[in-house]
């Protein structure tokens, strides 16, 4: 059986006659102790994490009975779900003949936007418990219409990746066994290629453990282990885009790619540099002059980033998202009537653009008219129920007014939705309106606790629509 077909199975899990081949591949395992280790290991992780999700979420499950050829009816499949979302948390089949006893397993993660970005499996051959024939690590990537993963095995073995979608209107397919893409330069090299893979990362990493990362959840075995958080994230990216280019030198598409991941870890020079790169081999790529349009205003180059943001919007002129950067930058400069003037532009494009919304409130806000500007930010709130600079503004604007009752319970709803990754800004408003209330203790420890925290860049995002 091929690496790619035997990889998909349990992706796709369907119904499917066991091998013959598998049989003769069941012995593998035996021969290094090292990888039987590591792969009954895996199982055990897999087991404790289900648990985990099971407890934690709030389940309902789906029953199945299947089998094989000459092994009908061999497992009891169970699906568990969470029933608020309807995600799939694992699913688990059974054994009929031993109720208790796993015969594969798969677990799975999701993003905030509910799509897939890690799933885990192991499955065993009936009749063979000395380790699992086959275990799988998926890490899911997408950009735009592209949808990507990667599989390693428990081990870290590159095995398959397959990517699927559309780009700049070309139907994209492309399904790889590894190694194929280490001896094909020109396919790495392509910007099909650099599109679909540049978001999932080169090697499993920390991924390989499935416990690692989750939260609450710790135990004395992976206290020691590290975990993949954003910064991890972003260097991984960045180093698989310099290894293409090391190939590939004059491959705009990568360049753009590895900008992006220098602007999200904020280093805003090479990331300018990056997209200059981009532009001087292809001066016809927007996504180039809308990137470094971003980074130069974070530079403090605020009128040349707004130069290559009107590039872009000259060439792009229904992106919504290009209107509401250029009118960002204009309220940096205080130049307050062009703000406004792209900013409800980018509303006429997309009614529910929150981030707009919210900077027109702003801007309105600056010229003393806080009743529409209270409008605008309620539209963001409604918009995005997560977009906490608007409930700082909204509070700050009631502030303004003397509305502190009002003020001090939309802060705090702001506050309780970024939790311990509150802003210092927040806080002090918190503080502020806590004083004007009267509340002096209150307001005097609110005051102490925004000392210790900072404050981020809120509202920019690389991405262009």
């Amino acid at each position: 059986m091929s690496k790619r077909r035997d990889a998909l199975l349990l992706v796709a899990i369907v119904t499917f006659a066991w091998p013959a081949a598998a049989a003769e591949r069941s012995n593998d395992l035996t021969v290094d102790d090292t990888t039987t280790g590591k792969w009954n290991v895996f199982v055990e992780r897999l087991v404790r994490v289900h648990e985990h999700l099971i407890k934690t979420h709030n389940v309902a499950t789906e029953e199945r009975s299947g089998g094989y050829s000459g092994l009908p009816e061999f497992y009891r499949q169970v699906s568990y779900l969470d029933r608020e979302t309807g995600l799939l948390l694992s699913r688990i089949r059974f054994e009929q003949a031993a109720p208790e006893t796993i015969h594969t397993i798969e677990v799975f993660f999701y993003g905030q936007d509910g799509r897939l970005l890690r799933d885990y499996s192991a499955r065993y051959l009936p009749g063979f418990r000395n380790a699992p024939i086959q275990t799988l690590v998926s890490l899911h990537g997408y950009d735009s219409d592209l949808s990507a993963f990667r599989q390693f095995d428990a081990s870290g073995a590159w095995i398959y990746e397959r990517c699927s979608g559309t780009w700049f209107g070309k139907v994209v397919d492309i399904s790889n066994e590894m190694p194929d893409v280490g001896t094909s330069p020109s396919l790495a090299a392509s910007e099909e290629y650099v599109a679909c893979f540049g978001m999932v990362p080169f090697r499993a990493g920390a991924h390989l453990n499935p416990v690692s990362g989750i939260p609450g959840f710790r135990s004395a075995e992976t206290a020691a282990e590290p975990s993949l958080d954003l910064a991890d994230q972003l260097r991984e990216r960045i180093a698989v885009h310099t290894s293409r280019l090391r190939l590939t030198p004059r491959d705009a598409a990568a360049y753009i790619k590895r900008g992006e991941a220098y602007f999200e870890a904020l280093e805003f020079a090479k990331a300018v540099d990056d997209f200059s790169k981009a532009i001087s081999l292809d001066a016809g790529l927007d996504q180039a002059f809308f990137g470094r349009g971003l980074a130069l205003g974070r530079q403090g180059r605020i009128d040349e980033g707004i130069a290559d943001l009107s590039v872009f919007i000259s060439r792009n002129p229904e992106s919504s998202l290009a209107y509401t950067k250029r009118g960002v930058r204009y309220l940096w400069k205080r130049e307050f009537e062009l703000a406004e003037a792209d900013l409800m532009r980018a509303i006429e494009l997309d009614p529910a653009n929150a981030e707009a919304h919210d900077d027109l409130g702003v801007a309105l806000a600056h010229r003393g008219e806080y009743a529409a500007a209270e409008l605008h930010f309620k539209k963001t709130i409604s918009v995005d129920k997560t977009y906490q600079k608007a409930y700082h503004n909204l509070a700050l604007v009631w502030h303004l007014q003397g509305r502190n009752g009002e003020a001090l319970e939309v802060v705090e709803a702001g506050l309780r939705l970024v939790g311990r990754y509150a802003t210092r800004s927040s806080m002090q408003l918190k503080a502020n309106i806590l004083a004007a209330l009267g509340r002096v203790d209150e307001a005097a420890a609110a005051e102490k606790q925004a000392s210790t925290l900072v404050d981020l860049n809120w509202s920019e995002q690389l991405s262009a629509e």
